[in-house]
């Protein structure tokens, strides 16, 4: 990851990404990342990347379960309502880094920002199922 392509809030999110998944292929890669392009679309950021195909893939799926690859909430004056984080993939490689409001804004200069992890819930494929099993062992709904 060049130092001197990526702002302050892109670099924090990269290093997030890899201290979060501890995935070796996931860090070379980030490690790798060149900035290609960055769209400011006043809701949110698409960064693109390019990293060599020299480098092991990334499993998505296998690393968080969902692709794009679930990153961190971004809490900011700044930004309205909060934001997040994901990261796209193209056949296993890194090729966008997308940061968005929950709200309509995201300034274009983001300084102070605290990054943080919500982990979501997984939803079961056999709700009836979940259902069940709640109504057996007596656990509310």
């Amino acid at each position: 990851m060049s130092e001197s392509e990526f702002n302050n809030l892109e670099r924090a999110v990269l290093e997030w990404y890899m201290e979060h998944y501890q995935n070796k292929q996931l860090s070379d890669q980030i490690d790798a990342a060149k900035l290609v392009k960055r769209e400011w679309a006043k809701h949110g950021f698409y960064v693109d990347l390019a990293v060599p195909r020299s480098l092991g893939v990334v499993d998505p799926i296998g690393l968080c379960g969902s692709r794009p690859i679930d990153g961190p909430c971004i809490k900011s004056r700044n930004i309205d309502h909060s934001g997040q984080a994901i990261l796209w993939d193209d056949e296993g490689y890194i090729d966008c880094l997308e940061m968005f409001a929950y709200g309509e804004r995201f300034a274009e200069r983001i300084e102070d920002f605290e990054l943080i992890f919500v982990k979501k819930p997984r939803a079961t494929l056999f709700p009836w199922l979940a259902a069940f099993f709640r109504k057996l062992f007596g656990a509310k709904d």
